[in-house]
């Protein structure tokens, strides 16, 4: 093991225990988040057939001036100031477009890097190689791919040029060279369901993990309120045939996923809940994975994430948006937010089991979460499970002393 990996980790440990240390009621969180996420920009180069903001198939496409909007650079630049005086280690840059595409993209990298904050992104992969400050600074990338070939690559983005499948693979080269740590995104549909093992092909040709996530309903707003408009949705959604053929080569996916070394994330337990749609027998349905999940154990969200939208509002996590808002840094800093007796609240009630029970369930959209996984692995070191449990649990008394 080399020094660099042994630095990396003791600079990792130093953020995660004393943040693991400070969870429990009535407790603030020692450090700022892991992650905040920040919607970077609205514009985007592609249209791919799932995307709510850009999709020939969507009802609620960007207009003009929704398109031309990203996150005003003076506010990034204040938010990245705090971010760093808490002590927060990721800036995750996502939102509804493409965020190399914001005019100051490769200038608001560096200022990422100059502040000893690590920088990620979410990205359709076609613009990586213009910046030579992606593989100086990112510490991953989610690349939104939806295809594992380049046949089914172009079935999803009918509208886009030819020439994107090669840019994709180069941005890909790009991040696996520089040794970012790079996960596939796949948006499961009738389009590409069978693309699943080329992309299990792909993501081990450059080290990378695949996320599986359904097709979702496209969002219609209405008098300024989204609202979900599933019509729109049904020709991308799996039929019944297709589910069946599906689960039926799910041996086979991750017997290749297994042999690749590639994780996938996500594609389980889609099929379990599809099989249970199928099931006509009771004692065989699987029911809803993040209600059986959150009927047992907490959420730990409010301590290790934040997104922060383009208008400069703060909600706890990607399905609290347009439903709770904890402040906003046009008028406080992300810092006294992050400490705010709106935000206690919202951590107090997110660590009551079972959360349907609470007020969070019930206005959020908790039944979508895309946070299980890590809510489970923090809940596990918390009682000192695996090696990383085991050491805290070594260290929590010193650390709850240094408090």
């Amino acid at each position: 093991m080399g020094f660099g990996t042994i630095s990396k980790g003791i600079r990792k440990a130093s953020h995660y225990f004393p943040l693991l240390a400070s969870i429990g009621p009535g407790r603030d969180p020692a450090v700022g988040p892991q992650e905040v996420m920040v919607d970077f920009n609205n514009s985007c180069n592609l249209h791919c057939l799932c995307c709510y903001n850009y999709s020939p198939l969507s009802p609620c496409r960007f207009e003009e001036e929704e398109r031309l909007r990203h996150f005003d650079p003076d506010l990034f630049v204040r938010l990245l100031d705090d971010c760093a005086s808490l002590g927060a280690v990721n800036i995750n840059l996502a939102g509804y477009g493409e965020p190399l595409m914001h005019p100051q993209a490769g200038k608001l990298l560096r200022e990422i890097g100059g502040r000893g904050l690590k920088a990620s992104i979410v990205t359709n992969g076609t613009l990586l190689t213009r910046f030579t400050v992606v593989s100086e600074l990112l510490s991953g990338a989610t690349v939104s791919i939806q295809a594992g070939s380049e046949e089914i690559y172009r079935r999803m983005h009918p509208r886009d040029s030819e020439k994107n499948w090669r840019r994709v693979q180069e941005g890909l080269d790009l991040l696996h060279r520089a040794g970012i740590p790079i996960t596939i995104a796949f948006v499961l549909c009738s389009e590409n369901y069978r693309d699943v093992g080329a992309a299990v092909e792909l993501a081990g040709r450059y080290g990378a993990n695949l996320d599986i996530q359904p097709i979702r309903p496209f969002i219609r707003r209405e008098e300024g309120k989204p609202d979900f408009d599933p019509a729109q949705e049904t020709r991308l959604r799996l039929t019944e045939s297709q589910l069946k053929e599906l689960l039926e080569n799910r041996k086979a996916i991750n017997r290749l996923a297994a042999a690749r070394k590639v994780s996938i994330y996500g594609l389980d337990d889609f099929l379990d809940l599809s099989a249970s749609a199928l099931s006509g027998d009771p004692e065989a349905r699987i029911g809803d994975p993040a209600r059986e999940f959150y009927t047992r154990f907490p959420c730990y969200t409010g301590w290790y994430f934040s997104r922060v939208l383009m208008d400069g509002t703060v909600t706890p996590c990607c399905q609290c948006v347009g439903r709770i808002s904890l402040g906003n840094i046009n008028h406080s800093s992300f810092a006294d937010i992050w400490r705010s007796d709106a935000y206690r609240r919202f951590r107090e009630q997110t660590l009551r089991v079972p959360l349907l029970d609470t007020e969070i369930w019930n206005l959020c959209q908790c039944h979508l979460c895309d946070s299980i996984m890590r809510n489970r692995l923090v809940h596990q070191h918390l009682r000192g499970q695996g090696k990383v449990g085991r050491l805290f649990r070594l260290l929590k008394p010193w650390l709850r002393r240094k408090r």
